[in-house]
């Protein structure tokens, strides 16, 4: 009969190395071409859609809402606006019901996700000055708690803005925003 100690190890042993074989899986919609920056989390509860939206990305859903329905390039650019301009115009805070705020961020943070891991680079930074809008837009719903992460965020848009993206209006109202808070 084999020694307790015997035991003990090969239970040690064999859940050491069992602990290195378990993978999570990961979401629908990235690639395993380029890594993720690691302050890109891509949410593993939003799902796929059998359509693609572009670059071969599919369609993502989160609480009943799809990209495609929220998606700056249909939505806003087909209409004359800019990517800030349709996300200031559709995400801020004051006009619309935090949930929803909630549930766009989730599937913006997706495709973002998603074109990096494809390594797609065109219509990446429109589509972060959309994405990081709208995470100043859930930073500020969160009152005083969230006006690091609005000023971080709205510091990014900034950083995103070209021409293609905002217009100098757009802009110069994201300086001002950033200066107020600075200031508070």
């Amino acid at each position: 009969m084999p020694s307790q100690k015997i035991i003990s190890l090969f239970l040690i042993l064999t859940l050491q190395f069992s602990a290195n074989i378990v993978r999570c899986q990961a979401p629908c919609y990235l690639s395993s071409s380029f890594p993720l920056p690691r302050d890109v989390i891509a949410p593993p509860e939003v799902t796929c859609d059998n359509t693609n939206i572009f670059a071969n990305i599919p369609d993502v859903i989160f609480n009943g809402l799809r990209f495609s329905q929220i998606n700056f390039q249909t939505s806003g650019v087909a209409q004359g606006l800019t990517p800030l301009g349709y996300a200031i115009a559709t995400f801020s805070a004051g006009n619309q019901n935090p949930e929803f705020i909630q549930t766009a961020g989730k599937l913006y943070t997706a495709v973002n996700a998603a074109l990096r891991s494809r390594g797609e680079r065109d219509i990446l930074k429109q589509l972060k000055v959309v994405d990081f809008f709208i995470a100043s837009q859930n930073d500020a719903i969160k009152g005083p708690d969230g006006k690091s992460g609005q000023l971080r965020n709205l510091k990014k848009v900034r950083k995103n803005c070209s021409k293609a993206n905002c217009t100098g209006l757009e802009l110069k109202t994201i300086k001002l925003k950033i200066k107020e808070l600075e200031t508070v």
